[in-house]
């Protein structure tokens, strides 16, 4: 094993040496393709490692001589500490470079990491080490060779005196102090003078040690000011090298690409920073930030990192990017002017200009532009700014849009057919004398044979209430609807005082506002934000979570409401009775009393209907339900189980329409 071994040493062209476990022998690069992983058969392999990818990395020999470290995993491996490699991708390894396979900060206990050292490279290394220490060793024989019988011929006295000054010179080598001093007395004698003097006994050589001390000739050891200032300032100077750019440079990273910052963007609101090339590759697959996933709204240019970069590369020119990179990210960047300044309205994700010609025109300004400045008596010299006046529909300054959307047109579309058969039954009235009652081609005005419960054969339709008739006055309040985001007039004191007068604006439960009670929501997706509870439609696309959030309980209950020809309103309308007699309470207790006369809004609403809804399916007879069904056996956790959520084959095999009869 011992011979293998040797020869594999003997015939390889590097080695990796680990750098988290110092007690581990280097590992020998004999083959041009070394692999490092969580599977049996890799070169290191790491089965114990659950963060490694099973084949995690490998480093290729190509036929050039250059070595390159290839990434093939699923986290990543990160190069130097600064140069993250993902998937498919590879960098390029010098003698000397460190790679980590995990990598967590403040975590080294799980780091596994190693370092690149190439044969030819170290064996330079360590002859020119033994060339160093040879040379000097000749010198000090034959230059100085007090050097050698110092200790020896030295008294008690320049003992003791040695022993009590403190040692400033230890970090230096004293091979590399030796041959300084060496080098400092060949310049200042030369030839024949320096022969001459020596066999004449003439001191001619200062003892001169590592940090500029020298000896007198009384023997006392003197330092030199202008030795001793630069000496403090390299030292201060090292320290600020040491300490300052690694902690700004690491500031100053793109959490994207892993490298510093170039032409840096900031996206709002969360103020995140991104390099603009990096950021134009992600804004193509989401419009959500890559750190905290927040919804960006708008995207500005960051002067100040920018600013920041510059003096730091300037002072650091050696970690500048390469120009390759640079100019790879100026052409991945897709961030227009009208993104970082939007003059129209415009969002950062929006269509193409091809698309954006057939669709509708945007929504007026909810707020009306900054009034300018204004001079006069009354006002300071240099003039005032205006708050902006909130403007709603009910206001005399309001405008309505233009708008070309599908409600509007079939709006308009109804009103000019009903204007038009009405003067058709005018004309067959005054013309004919016969009554005629003509009906439109649409059928709105059919009556319609109501359900169970006396709805509309489609309760998802979102209906429109009409807006109660009320004008701002100059100082009206006005507060924002949670849905669509729009103002509305601030009549809460009013509904406070008399519910009838005015529709509700505010939830009961949550106390956010809402406007669709008011006088209907415009938002597109809005399935009617706010309403008294027993208006509120629901419909069938309830239906799919209702019990329990349980997809298989739904689904049941999906199936016996069809089957007996009931509406989701029936339901909704059967729960509130029941409420109403006590017979049915809501799982969690609400800060108010609830009843269906209760203003919520549809996320509240739908909640405390979910509660009356599983107590309704509770109440079904088993006779009613499918014979699959009732044979199941209860869960031991009943309708608490949390595993019925996300488990379908669990919520299938057991019965969750029950209580919790296992407590641990």
């Amino acid at each position: 094993m011992d011979e293998s071994m040797d020869d594999a040493v003997e015939g390889s062209w590097g080695q990796l040496v680990s750098i988290t476990d110092v007690d581990s022998s280097p590992f020998p690069l004999v083959e041009d393709k070394f692999t490092i992983g969580r599977a049996k058969d890799s070169d290191i392999s790491l089965p114990n490692n659950k963060l490694v990818s099973g084949r995690h990395c490998h480093i290729e020999k190509d036929s050039d001589g250059r070595v390159w470290l290839c990434d093939t995993s699923t986290n990543g491996t990160l190069l130097n500490v600064t140069v993250k490699i993902t998937k498919g991708n590879k960098r390029e390894l010098s003698h000397g470079d460190e790679f980590f396979v995990v990598y967590k900060k403040d975590e080294d206990d799980i780091n596994v990491g190693y370092m690149y050292q190439n044969l030819e490279e170290l064996q330079k290394e360590m002859d020119a080490t033994q060339e160093y220490s040879s040379d000097y060793g000749m010198e000090a024989t034959l230059l100085d060779i007090s050097v050698n019988i110092v200790e020896e011929d030295c008294d008690e006295q320049s003992k003791k005196r040695l022993s009590e000054e403190p040692n400033t010179s230890t970090s230096e080598p004293p091979a590399k102090r030796l041959k300084t001093e060496t080098s400092k007395r060949k310049p200042e004698s030369s030839g024949t003078e320096a022969g001459a003097k020596d066999i004449q006994g003439e001191k001619t050589l200062e003892d001169i040690d590592g940090l500029g001390k020298t000896k007198d000739d009384q023997g006392k050891t003197t330092v030199s000011k202008k030795d001793q200032d630069s000496s403090n300032k390299s030292v201060a100077g090292a320290d600020a090298c040491m300490d300052g750019p690694d902690e700004i440079e690491e500031a100053l990273i793109c959490t994207i690409c892993q490298e510093l910052l170039h032409d840096c963007i900031s996206l709002q609101p969360c103020m995140h920073s991104f390099c603009a090339g990096c950021y134009s590759d992600w804004m193509d697959k989401s419009n959500e930030c890559p750190t905290c996933r927040m919804k960006v709204e708008r995207i500005n240019k960051n002067h100040i990192v920018n600013n920041l970069m510059e003096a730091y590369l300037k002072e650091n020119p050696s970690k500048k990017r390469d120009e390759e990179d640079i100019k790879e990210l100026d052409a991945k960047n897709k961030i227009s002017r009208d993104m970082l300044y939007p003059g129209r309205r415009s969002t950062i994700f929006e269509s193409s200009d091809s698309d954006r010609s057939d669709s509708p025109s945007p929504p007026p300004l909810l707020f009306n532009p900054a009034t300018p400045l204004l001079h006069g008596f009354g006002t300071p010299f240099f003039g005032t700014i205006r708050p902006a006046k909130t403007v709603c529909r009910q206001c005399p300054d309001y405008i309505e849009p233009a708008s070309t959307n599908t409600a509007t047109t079939t709006t308009c579309t109804t009103t000019t057919t009903a204007v038009v058969l009405n003067a058709i039954g005018n004309f067959a009235m005054n013309v004919l004398g016969r009554n005629v009652t003509p009906n439109a081609t649409t059928g709105t005005d059919d009556e319609v044979e109501p359900g169970p419960s006396g709805e509309q054969p489609d309760p998802d339709v979102k209906v429109m209430p009409t807006a109660p008739h009320y004008r701002c006055a100059m100082t009206q309040t006005h507060m924002m609807c949670q849905c669509c985001l729009q103002p509305m007039p601030d009549r809460r004191a009013e509904y406070n005082t008399d519910p009838l007068s005015v529709p509700p604006q505010q939830c009961r439960l949550c106390y956010r506002s809402y406007c669709h009670a008011y006088w209907g929501c415009k938002k597109v997706d809005c399935n009617g934000c706010i309403g008294i509870f027993k208006d509120i439609r629901f419909g069938k696309k309830c239906l799919p979570s209702l019990i329990l959030e349980n997809q298989h309980e739904s689904e049941v209950f999906k199936n016996y409401l069809e089957k007996n020809n009931l509406s989701v309103k029936y339901v909704l309308e059967q729960c509130l009775a029941k409420l109403d007699k006590g017979e049915f309470t809501f799982r969690d207790a609400a800060p108010v009393q609830i009843d269906g006369n209760t203003a919520l809004c549809y996320a509240c609403a739908l909640r405390k209907f979910k509660d009356l809804a599983y107590l309704f399916r509770f109440s079904i007879k088993k006779t009613d339900l499918p014979a699959a069904v009732v044979s199941r056996p209860d869960c031991h956790w009943g309708k608490n189980c949390r595993t019925q959520r996300h488990n379908v084959n669990h919520a299938q095999r057991f019965n969750h329409v029950c209580g919790q009869t296992r407590l641990t």
